[in-house]
């Protein structure tokens, strides 16, 4: 078994980036968390109800974009584009009736999910309502997530990892200095708050989906690069 500096640096160039993205995209999730704690106790029951909810249904469809990058690199590798856009369209398909499952469980057994965390609770009639609004309104951002993961997963598997982090990147310190601004400052409440993480999950989804719209992925040449 021998050191390969070619490979060495091919995992470097189409690897970095992505862990970097993961390393911004955890610090800020950990950033707004805290800060939404800030407000008290009932909002960071309510935040911490909603996003161990919206956690558990979101791994799934993390798996299926490691799918997605594995196909679109082998069909990519065999400048089969045709199919790896079959694999893309196959992926986000997928991943919009799977959203709009959790969604239609969001909207009809929100009570169901919520009191599962409010049993032992002093103040379970203060976070309860609180923990239901922030839990519909995951609902406007879950398909974004499926266009996020979906588009995501297919310029990582062609290898346009650099332009997907800088998008994710930007758009995350966009996220962090808007919270900073209007949460540190109380210029909105706990909801406006909620309202802004929505809009960074939504933004997200848009800025991959218009990267894969662009093509550029298509002309990445991952074997001889």
């Amino acid at each position: 078994m021998r050191f390969a500096p070619g490979i060495f640096k091919k995992i470097l160039k189409f690897g970095s980036p992505p862990g970097l993205e993961g390393l911004f995209g955890l610090g800020a999730f950990n950033y707004f968390i805290l800060v939404m704690n800030s407000y008290g106790s009932v909002v960071g029951a309510a935040v911490s109800i909603t996003i161990n909810w919206d956690s558990m249904f979101f791994i799934p469809m993390l798996g299926a974009q490691f799918a997605t990058t594995s196909l679109v690199g082998r069909y990519m590798g065999a400048k089969d584009v045709e199919s790896a856009k079959r694999v893309v369209i196959t992926s986000f398909t997928l991943m919009v009736l799977y959203s709009a499952v959790i969604i239609t469980l969001f909207l009809s057994m929100n009570h169901v999910f919520i009191n599962l965390f409010l049993t032992k609770m002093g103040n379970a009639g203060e976070v309860s309502p609180l923990a239901t609004t922030m839990l519909k309104l995951a609902c406007l951002y879950l398909v974004a997530d499926a266009a996020h993961l979906s588009f995501e997963g297919a310029l990582r598997g062609a290898g346009d990892t650099k332009v997907s982090m800088y998008i994710f990147v930007t758009i995350t310190l966009i996220f962090a200095v808007l919270i900073y601004t209007f949460v540190e400052n109380r210029l909105v409440s706990p909801i406006g708050a909620w309202l802004i993480f929505v809009g960074f999950a939504i933004a997200l989804g848009l800025g991959m989906f218009l990267r894969y719209l662009q093509g550029k992925w298509k002309h990445i040449n991952l074997i001889d690069n």
